[in-house]
């Protein structure tokens, strides 16, 4: 559905009905408008409230379009034999290879990453299978990762998380919810050890500041001396992920 913007500019947007919505709003991503309407809403009501705000929308656009260049989208990487994967910071080459004694795709791991597939596995079921197996494998390294760290800081930080999960963020790298949970992007197995400590240590001195105070960061600066420099990290970094592990 197009409206007119400022200066006539044609604005495509494609509209999302949901149940849960009580209230028009607009979303705008990275090529796209989407505008979000409570089942009973009218078309005509809705074209309205976008054409109200479309001087709104073209700004977002704009902004989000500098954003952009500034931090670009992450490098996907494909899964396939010759791939460097930036598996805790350190670029690892993988080998994807055909094994007709297995029924399943399994990952080992060297001086580089093996994953070996079904041999009548073909075509999109394999990148499938090799995607899957990865994934997997990476989340078992990142959880024996976030375990070591998370139980050497938590007795000397004297807290206890009531839980830490690992999901696929796009915007945070980690979060601590007021009940004591914490939660994880696991794309943190991508950077380097001394990053994700920076993480895991943030979320775990929540537990006792659940906010960014001088006293929070006063106990940060207690665990990780150089926590400015890793947060800079952070900010500076402009991450590459497999394929397929970014949307």
């Amino acid at each position: 559905m197009p409206i007119l913007g400022r200066e006539n500019e044609t604005i495509p947007y494609e509209l999302r009905r949901s149940s849960k919505a009580k209230r028009l709003r607009i979303q705008v991503r990275p090529g796209q408008v989407e505008v979000v309407a409570p089942i009973k809403v009218q078309d005509s009501v809705i074209a309205a409230f976008v054409h109200e705000n479309r001087r709104w929308i073209v700004k977002k656009k704009a902004e989000l379009a500098e954003k952009l260049r500034q931090n670009p989208l992450p490098q996907i990487i494909p899964l396939v034999t010759g791939a460097k994967i930036p598996l805790r910071g350190s670029c690892t080459g993988l080998t994807v290879r055909d094994r007709y004694s297995s029924r399943t795709a399994q990952v080992s791991y060297g001086s580089d990453l093996l994953v070996t597939v079904p041999a009548k596995v073909a075509g999109t079921k394999k990148d499938a299978a090799v995607k899957a197996a990865l994934k997997d494998w990476f989340l078992e390294q990142l959880y024996s990762d976030v375990e070591e760290i998370s139980d050497h800081f938590s007795r000397c930080l004297r807290v206890k998380p009531q839980k830490i999960r690992f999901r696929r963020q796009k915007t945070r790298w980690g979060s601590c919810s007021a009940k004591g949970s914490i939660n994880l992007n696991w794309h943190l197995i991508f950077v380097p050890r001394p990053m994700l400590e920076y993480v895991v240590v943030h979320e775990l001195c929540h537990l006792r500041h659940l906010n960014h105070s001088r006293d929070f960061w006063a106990l940060v600066e207690s665990q990780i001396p150089d926590y400015k420099a890793r947060s800079k990290w952070f900010k500076e970094y402009r991450p590459t992920f497999p394929s397929g592990f970014w949307d």
